[in-house]
């Protein structure tokens, strides 16, 4: 008599228990629960970066070094940029470390075939920009808007692009065209919100720092088109043009009240205090595992003994 064939295993190996044993539950620690768990938050903060990186745009759209007719978030990508020549843009941000160039290989990849797949607007004059929050291993990117094509031939990034592109069996006339209209452009979440301020700053004369509320307002703005947009067809798409983003922060200046600002830092009742710049005098934390810049302007904390 044959023996009949084992049934395969399922994958689950379940324990095998005596009549009357206890069965044992294992309870996962808080910090694991923490970490297994983080999927939902991380994906929030790409959302913010991306919000974030639309009101860079609206920024240069503010001080005349963008030209387009205006930005509207999710479109084909998370932001498009219409006007005589078009943009599709697209963030990434990384938790931790740099990007590698196989990533950011497939991320120019994955957007030229996207776009390519649109027949109805991949004639059309395009460029596709890919927003990255972190350098790609150590190196950072060319000037906004240079094309891989525009890049020096000897650039190390470049070559390393282009090779890692010819590892995925990219045909050498994609390569060709992802060359003539992909660009990338590394961004980091505080530079992005500083080039901002400042646009704003130096256009309506405000000190730096009051103009945070402008950036959080355009913020704001960029992410109602987002939530519009989930829910209209294509024909009713809504975006924030020149004409918009003046009116956002002509909105936002005008509940900052400059004269009592000036009054206060004159009469020093308030300082500015720079929580982003690490302090520089190690004594002032001595016996501390951190390094907070309130520590040197001031601020109360306590002393170890």
């Amino acid at each position: 008599m044959t023996r009949s064939a084992r049934k395969p295993r399922t994958g689950i190996d379940r324990p095998r228990e005596a009549a009357g044993d206890e069965v044992a539950v294992v309870v996962d620690s808080p910090e694991r629960l923490w970490s297994r768990s983080r999927s939902g938050p991380r994906a929030v903060r790409g959302f913010h970066f991306q919000d974030l990186v639309g009101a860079w745009l609206c920024g240069r759209v503010l001080t005349g070094q963008l030209a387009v007719d205006r930005i509207v978030p999710e479109e084909f990508e998370d932001l498009s940029c219409e006007g005589a020549r078009k943009w599709q843009v697209k963030s990434r941000q990384e938790k931790v470390g740099d990007f590698t160039v196989a990533k950011v290989a497939s991320f120019l990849l994955h957007m030229f075939r996207a776009h390519a797949a649109r027949r109805d607007v991949a004639a059309e004059e395009h460029r596709l920009a890919l927003v990255l929050e972190r350098p790609v291993d150590g190196h950072r990117s060319a000037d906004w808007g240079m094309t891989l094509g525009e890049w020096p031939d000897t650039d190390p990034l470049r070559r390393s692009l282009l090779a890692e592109l010819h590892v995925l069996k990219v045909s050498e006339a994609d390569i060709g065209s992802i060359c003539d209209i992909v660009c990338f452009y590394v961004l980091p979440w505080r530079q992005a919100a500083d080039e901002v301020r400042r646009a704003v700053a130096d256009r309506y004369r405000l000190p730096t720092a009051a103009a945070e509320s402008v950036v959080l307002a355009l913020r704001d703005v960029i992410a109602g088109c987002v939530d519009t947009n989930a829910a209209v067809d294509w024909s009713d798409r809504v975006g924030v043009d020149r004409t918009g983003i003046e009116s956002v922060v002509t909105d936002a200046v005008a509940l900052i009240d400059l004269d009592a600002l000036e009054q206060a830092l004159t009469s020093g009742a308030c300082e500015p205090v720079d929580f982003a710049t690490p302090c520089p005098v190690r004594a002032s934390t001595r016996g501390w595992t951190c390094s907070p810049g309130t520590s040197s302007r001031a601020c109360p904390r306590p002393v170890p003994c």
